[in-house]
């Protein structure tokens, strides 16, 4: 399991790499962050599933797509940040 501080990173960085916004705001939707649609949402997911880094070079994490079910663009950031937190494996 990952700390907040690692996973907030990985999902602020992913949700960054698609939609290209300054800041992400933890308690706003993804749609906020524009992720606007299921094919930026499928994009942020397959960032996060494939991401290796979480700011520290020497440590990786897994997850497996399948704990992102159900989100979609009115999803919260927090939320994804949790689904990332509690399935990740370092």
């Amino acid at each position: 399991m990952l700390t907040e501080e690692q996973a907030s990173e990985i999902v602020e960085d992913c949700i960054r790499a698609v939609s290209h916004v300054d800041s992400v705001d933890f308690t706003k939707t993804l749609d906020v962050a524009e992720i606007s649609d299921d094919k930026r949402v499928n994009r942020m997911v397959n960032k996060i599933v494939k991401s290796k880094k979480i700011g520290v070079p020497s440590r990786q994490h897994t997850i497996g797509v399948n704990f992102f079910n159900g989100v979609d663009p009115d999803t919260v950031v927090d939320q994804v940040v949790s689904i990332v937190r509690k399935g990740a494996v370092a």
